[in-house]
């Protein structure tokens, strides 16, 4: 995806080009005309087409900075209208760059309009007219080096988002296990970057029997894949990534239904948007070590296909009595968070769709946080802070270890009743952390946008850059 952005120092006279849209902070048009004499403003945005579409956002942006959502809310029916539109003006005049909230509310802005960009229909499986190439024009005061390199930051971020969302958003028949692995391969030897592939005989033979378990119905192989990027290669701190990657989960024999079964291509998010966090360091070149490591499966039906009551040897030694197939997240996490802890990490972050109740507890806008560490948590709450990316913690204490207790096995895979479905799962994957400092994000609730059309967002992609970009300063 190509992003053509310009930087323009305002000055006393604006001309602004046919299929346009104006974003500005001023309070009103007449105050536009006398600021800005050559601008025409239509009577409306609402009928489409027209030579120029515009937004006020009447509120100072102190209400925007706190309830940036409705910001978001705002701009979303861009997408309706964004065949009709060439140029994308954003007056940022209002803006300084040195300023924390303000840089924090453009790059919010910014990466709603970079992703406003993209469509499903982009894949290149539906037969439509060129897909019209948008411009984008900054309107600021000055200092204009400084608002390039903020810029082209939100730029790559913006890209890497586009990146995680096509992968996720391409049908299961196509972005299978192997699909990924290769994808992945190719990826890693463009970037230099070094990476390690197991398939299911290298995982039968290095005991990753719980990633195996899940896809082993499946006509395609599962993979464990773990890539590395060096940013300082001198420096013993490494953040570790996990990644949940199910490109297509039927629930196993524990069978969803067929509405429920509909969007299950969207069980690889997790593992989606840490491909596209890897690209953005990557692309920003922050010094600073990381490794990122996905489990790839394909839960289905079949002969071969996992039971409830099955048990299992996860790669840690522990055995897992399977209740639930359709639970199959966590018992991939349990094998790939074992495998990171042997990384000797730093901190260990994994990020899945791991439960639907998470979306009771918290909606669609706010991330589940389940951590062991109360240090990593308050850094995920600054980096939440900066990317206006939610987060709110649950417990994760002790007291839930009857949620995951097993008369025959060491562990159980869900809670022998319906209580504290999301903390429990979250629970189960501490028992593989041993003493590393460890956070859990439950995404299933913010992965996916529910408009007209579900599809992947890229999120908390930027939730997680912040994170990273503090951690390398």
């Amino acid at each position: 995806m190509t992003i053509n952005c310009l930087l323009k120092i305002i000055d006393d006279q604006l001309s602004l080009p046919p299929n346009s849209v104006f974003i500005s902070w001023k309070s009103s048009v007449s105050n536009l005309n006398h600021l800005y004499p050559n601008l025409f403003i239509s009577p409306t945005y609402t009928s489409i087409p027209l030579s120029i579409h515009h937004y006020f956002f009447e509120n100072d942006k102190t209400f925007y900075q706190e309830r940036y959502y409705f910001l978001k809310n705002s701009l979303k029916d861009l997408k309706r209208y964004i065949n009709n539109i060439h140029h994308i003006i954003l007056d940022l005049t209002e803006f300084d760059p040195k300023n924390n909230d303000d840089i924090a509310l453009a790059e919010n802005i910014l990466l709603t309009l970079y992703n406003s960009v993209y469509d499903i229909s982009d894949l290149g499986f539906k037969h439509k007219n060129e897909t019209q190439k948008h411009e984008f024009l900054l309107l600021i005061k000055n200092q204009v080096e400084l608002w390039k390199r903020l810029n082209d930051e939100f730029i790559i971020i913006g890209k890497a988002m586009v990146k995680a969302r096509k992968l996720a958003d391409l049908p299961a028949n196509i972005a299978t296990p192997l699909y990924y692995s290769q994808y992945l391969e190719n990826y890693a030897k463009k970037n230099r970057l070094d990476i390690q592939i197991l398939d299911n005989h290298s995982l039968c033979q290095y005991g990753f029997d719980a990633l195996y378990t899940v896809g082993k119905a499946s006509q395609y192989s599962s993979y464990l894949i773990k890539i590395s990027y060096n940013g300082i290669p001198d420096n013993n701190h490494r953040y570790l990534f996990v990644g949940k990657g199910i490109t297509f989960d039927t629930g196993g024999l524990w069978l969803k239904s067929g509405e429920k079964m509909a969007t299950m291509k969207y069980d690889v998010c997790g593992a989606a948007v840490l491909i596209g966090l890897l690209d953005s360091v990557v692309k920003m070149q922050l010094p600073i070590n990381i490794t990122i490591i996905l489990g790839f499966a394909e839960n289905t039906v079949g002969n071969n296909a996992m039971r409830p009551g099955d048990i299992i040897k996860s790669y840690s030694g522990k055995f897992i009595e399977i209740i639930n197939t359709d639970a199959e997240g966590r018992l991939i996490l349990a094998d790939l968070l074992s495998y990171a802890t042997e990384q000797k990490p730093t901190y260990i972050i994994d990020v899945a769709t791991l439960t639907g109740a998470i979306v009771k507890t918290l909606g669609y806008e706010i991330n589940g946080v389940m951590s062991n560490n109360e240090e990593l948590v308050h850094k995920m709450k600054q980096a939440s802070e900066q990317s206006k990316q939610r987060i709110w913690q649950l417990p994760c204490d002790d007291s839930f270890k009857p949620q995951i207790e097993s008369k025959i096995a060491d562990l159980t895979n869900t809670p022998p009743n319906n209580a504290a479905i999301s903390i429990s799962a979250a629970y189960f994957l501490s028992s593989f952390v041993k003493q590393y400092p460890w956070l859990h994000l439950d995404i299933s609730g913010t992965a996916l946008d529910h408009n007209e059309n579900i599809c992947a967002n890229g999120n908390p992609l930027p939730l997680l850059y912040h994170f990273l970009k503090n951690e390398s300063c």
